[in-house]
């Protein structure tokens, strides 16, 4: 994987082609963890956002897409320090892949991003209704009949993490998420051809994180040194 000076990109200012093409994978993963970092430490940058819609009016070069839940606390943009036109979202209840986000980010590849993260997050709503509804069976939701099959979509991880003996709720809850984001990435480098290529190639970087929202800080996976496809 190539390396990229990241003290080189102004990450106050909006990215252009020319800057886009410069971030190389390992670079736009520093760029976010930098970026949480400020956020967490009250240390944003200081950026002139109208003037940013103004330049990104004529065009877009974001460098990741991120994949998140819908949950109103895990705000992208925020959480990562970055400006507009800086990451694509791809936000879903319980931040799992079908075929319309996946859609997505294979669009957001083509449009030159380098990397592709799967965010969960702490106290998320979607994961305690499907760890609820597969212990329990699923809640009445009418008329909201759409509700309980977007949950099933998150089964799989609940079934998939085992309660441990005296486990608190909310310790199992976490590892559901961190499930759920593993379960999701592996679904990506399986049913994208493209996205899967890129990986292997090194073109870009797919890898997942859980957000505290008390805390405010993202946990970042650690990357794979070689994946086995």
């Amino acid at each position: 994987m190539k390396k990229c000076d990241c003290t080189s990109i102004d990450n106050s200012q909006a990215q252009t082609r020319r800057t886009q093409a410069k971030i190389q994978p390992e670079c736009a993963l520093e760029l976010l963890k930098s970026g949480n970092d400020r956020f967490v430490k009250k240390m944003t940058l200081r950026r002139d956002l109208k003037l940013q819609a103004e330049i990104t009016s004529s065009g877009q070069f974001p460098f990741a897409v991120v994949l998140s839940c819908l949950d109103s606390r895990v705000p992208t943009e925020l959480i990562f320090d970055q400006g507009i036109g800086d990451v694509f979202n791809a936000r879903i209840a319980g931040n799992f892949v079908n075929d319309d986000i996946l859609g997505s980010i294979e669009f957001a590849y083509t449009s030159g991003v380098s990397l592709v993260l799967v965010l969960g997050h702490t106290q998320c709503g979607a994961i305690d209704a499907a760890i609820h509804n597969s212990e329990n069976g699923p809640d009445n939701c009418e008329p909201c009949k759409h509700i309980i099959p977007m949950v099933k979509n998150l089964y799989p991880a609940v079934k998939r993490t085992n309660r441990l003996k005296d486990e608190e709720d909310n310790e199992y809850h976490n590892r559901v998420v961190r499930k759920n984001v593993e379960l999701n990435i592996e679904k990506i480098r399986k049913k994208s051809d493209c996205l899967r290529l890129a990986d292997k190639k090194t073109e870009i970087l797919i890898i997942g994180g859980v957000y505290n929202i008390a805390s405010g800080v993202v946990s970042f996976f650690e990357h794979p040194k070689s994946q086995v496809y």
